[in-house]
């Protein structure tokens, strides 16, 4: 049996108990996606057994045992309370305030494997994760027929160069027009290969079945992706950046002939349809269109049909955006109008000054922030991250809004808040949809910030002189799961402090060369422009994205938040 972590008797363990976890799994190896399944897994678990269970003794006696091996994790959680089964169970109405309901969907989408077993004293749920290993990883490659050829050892700088990355059925691993800035190697699990986007009209070019690679020849020719690649059950992929395929092919010439002379057959196809279609059209235009090019247009190779077929899958979609750009314009105005205007943001309090700006990666998009004063003085400043992108996500982002400003209105905790408004959430959410957030209360009197995180980045307590401290940040995120409670944080803050909110797409933007803006470069901005105003603060940082990412298209919202103590 592995180590052993006891006793976990209310939420306020769960944190610990979870940094535990995650810390072993760190040493044990398992990458970071892998850690985040188990901490959303353990957390929904124990948060159920504290909050739902009834005790068949004094105690609960909740705790976790580890087991770790290469490749491999399982953890155990035990329990002393009535018997609950949630592998075999079904999950229950996702609006019902039950055990079993959404946390089930979760673990059983996360975990690669549940079981659970009910003994005369205790009851345990294991929950296991498995992730390839370096020497996995290089023999899958082994088994990709154009990367046979590498030898050993290249197959090994190959795996080792790679990063792994997770995904559920239905993502999207690569998008068609999108940069070829890398290919992937499939080790685990299956995906299709799709013309025409990834919506109801995309046609099927293709399956894939681990071990596989594909999108090699755009990230080693710098060529715009020409199709989509969606995943069909959960897949694990190695992405492999193209210096390291191109390191590899030095090793082995017979790999860089593989891969461009597949360019060179699918060039020939295209210049085959492009040729057909240009003689038919002239001879249109001379009225001589003959019987043979009449008889190949009526019934096409394969070349000439996916080539027509992208044709006219583009025009319709041409037609479409032109019809939907009005619309989205309409949308885009009416989000701005729900969130605060800058000079409204001036006065909220005495001795405070707060400012904020959001810039979206569409038209309209997932982030919000909030700022309003309370009666008693204090102001709530809350910003927020809807998951996905577009309108179901302004549209929930516009509810979340709503949901926060009516709970403002009964509640005077930041908690209780937060509660109150994801209880709404959860009311009518049949998408699922949720929003990570951090809500804030700011006393300027007794110059004390009290804030909730709702699985959301960590604030930033920026001082005066510049130094700063990241603000602890833990909890769910709004929206999941009805009656949820959350853990208020609480931070002093000395004259001319602030406290800094934002969202993961100022923390995760990307300059041209696919490098990330990160944490480090952020606190390093905030403290250049710790002696600015808030305005000054907020517009620094993000201008400073806007040069890191030097023209690279925004892959999310990217929204700032800064109230400063005068």
């Amino acid at each position: 049996m592995g180590p052993r972590y006891d006793v976990i008797e209310s939420l306020a363990g769960v944190a610990p108990a979870a940094d535990w976890v995650r810390g072993a799994l760190e040493a044990a190896g398992a990458p970071e996606p892998v850690r985040q399944d188990v901490d959303v897994c353990l957390e929904e678990a124990l948060a159920n057994l504290i909050l739902h269970a009834v005790a068949r003794a004094a105690s609960k006696g909740v705790a976790l045992e580890l087991d770790l091996a290469p490749g491999r994790a399982a953890v155990r959680v035990i329990d002393a309370c009535a018997p609950f089964d949630p592998v075999r169970a079904p999950p229950v109405d996702p609006g019902a305030m039950a055990i079993g309901g959404r946390g089930i969907r979760l673990m059983r989408a996360l975990a690669h494997d549940l079981t659970y077993t009910v003994e005369s004293h205790r009851n345990v749920l294991g929950i296991g994760f498995s992730w390839p290993t370096a020497d996995a990883i290089a023999r899958a490659l082994g088994h990709i027929s154009v990367l046979a050829r590498l030898t050993p050892e290249d197959r090994a700088a190959l795996a080792a160069a790679g990063t792994l990355a997770f995904h559920q059925p239905g993502a999207i691993l690569l998008r068609e027009g999108a940069d070829s800035d890398l290919a992937l190697a499939i080790l685990e699990g299956e995906a299709e290969v799709l013309a025409g986007g990834s919506g109801a009209d995309a046609a099927p070019l293709a399956h894939l079945a681990a071990p596989a690679l594909v999108g090699e020849i755009g990230a080693l020719a710098g060529l715009a992706r020409t199709a989509t690649v969606r995943a069909r059950t959960r897949v694990v992929v190695l992405r492999l950046p193209p210096a390291a395929l191109l390191a590899a092919g030095r090793g082995a010439p017979d790999f860089l002939v593989d891969v461009v002379g597949r360019l060179g057959g699918q060039i020939r196809s295209v210049n085959h349809a492009l040729a057909v279609y240009a003689a038919a059209f002239q001879g249109l235009e001379r009225g001589d269109l003959d019987d043979a090019l009449l008889a190949r247009l009526r019934n096409p190779s394969a070349d000439l049909a996916a080539f027509g077929a992208a044709f006219e899958r583009l025009a319709s979609r041409v037609a479409q955006e032109r019809r939907m750009r009005a619309d989205m314009a309409s949308a885009a105005m009416i989000q701005r109008a729900l969130l605060p205007a800058g000079g409204a943001m001036v006065a909220l309090a005495d001795h405070i000054d707060a400012f904020a700006d959001i810039r979206p990666a569409r038209d309209v998009g997932g982030d919000l922030f909030d700022l309003f004063p309370l009666a008693d003085g204090r102001v709530v400043a809350a910003i927020g991250d809807v998951c996905g992108k577009g309108v179901p996500a302004s549209l929930f982002m516009a509810s979340t809004l709503m949901a926060l400003r009516m709970a403002a209105q009964a509640h005077d905790d930041a908690a209780a808040m937060v509660a109150a408004a994801n209880d709404v959430l959860c009311a009518r959410n049949d998408m699922s949809m949720f929003t990570t957030a951090i809500v804030a209360l700011i006393d300027p009197q007794a110059r004390r910030v009290r804030y909730v995180s709702c699985g959301h980045n960590p604030p930033v307590h920026l001082r005066a002189d510049g130094g700063f401290e990241w603000a602890t940040a833990k909890g769910a995120p709004m929206g999941l799961f009805p009656g949820r409670s959350w853990v208020v944080r609480e931070v002093e803050l000395a004259p001319g402090d602030s406290f800094v909110l934002y969202t993961d797409g100022v923390t995760e933007a990307f300059d041209p060369q696919d490098n990330e803006y990160g944490e480090d470069r952020l606190t390093q901005v905030l403290a250049s422009a710790s002696s600015l105003d808030a305005a000054g603060i907020v517009r620094a940082v993000m201008d400073d994205v806007a040069r890191f990412a030097d023209g690279a298209d925004p892959s999310d919202d990217i929204t700032c938040l800064c109230v400063k103590l005068a």
